[in-house]
């Protein structure tokens, strides 16, 4: 069985998935940081990392260092982010980071670099 991993869980607590998220809420089930070498896990661990509305939350560098380290060879990630001209990403001061599609289109050349090799 494949092994998937959901980031930034919050309350959104899915079956068949490791469940992690910054703080130790009810159902996680591994409290950790995706900031550089914050991920708790081997390299090449999971077949699918699902990121939903985490990543405009964090360093995308640190994030796009972790998730494809963690990902096994063939391995998917599953972003998803708000779009720079949402009128929700003014208004939240956690967003560090604003998207456009290119933007995942660079770290996306690079995960699948990474996951090639």
């Amino acid at each position: 069985m494949s092994r998937k991993l959901q980031i930034g869980s919050g309350t959104e607590i899915l079956d068949g998935y490791v469940n992690t998220d910054l703080s130790p809420l009810k159902g996680i089930d591994v409290s950790c940081t995706i900031d550089a070498g914050g991920l708790p896990f081997a390299d090449d661990t999971f077949a699918e990392v699902l990121a939903i509305n985490i990543l405009e939350h964090v360093d995308l560098v640190d994030a796009m260092r972790e998730i494809p380290r963690v990902l096994e060879p063939g391995g998917r990630l599953v972003p998803e982010v708000p779009h720079f001209t949402s009128a929700d990403m003014y208004g939240e001061p956690t967003y560090r980071t604003f998207f456009q599609p290119r933007d995942i289109r660079i770290f996306y050349r690079r995960v699948v670099a990474r996951l090639l090799l």
